[in-house]
């Protein structure tokens, strides 16, 4: 892992539009649970429900800009971005339980 050099060869235009869509989607995910459990916080949410999923958010933030630090592998920044997906359905579901 590591910032690209001045000398590496730009990324594709399709490589770098998959992931900032998928990237986006996760992100606008990420807001749709955070508008949640703002409301939730409010209706009596646990106390444990924000940190949950604070951390999952996390998890799935990590993995997802380390992706686009990976850009110029080849199979790297697809698997980074698929990682980034469980923790944040996790946080949907958590979301969605209260």
């Amino acid at each position: 892992m590591r910032f690209p050099a001045p000398d590496d060869p730009a990324p594709s235009a399709r490589r770098m539009l998959g992931m900032a869509i998928y990237g986006s989607g996760l992100g606008l995910t990420g807001v749709a649970v955070g508008l949640y459990a703002v409301v939730a916080v409010f209706g009596g949410a646990p106390g444990w429900y924000l940190p949950v999923l604070a951390l999952l958010t996390l998890m799935s933030v990590a993995p997802a800009a380390a992706a686009f630090l990976a850009v110029h592998q080849r199979r790297l920044p697809w698997m980074l971005m698929l990682a980034a997906a469980p923790p944040m359905m996790t946080a949907v579901l958590v979301a969605l339980q209260y």
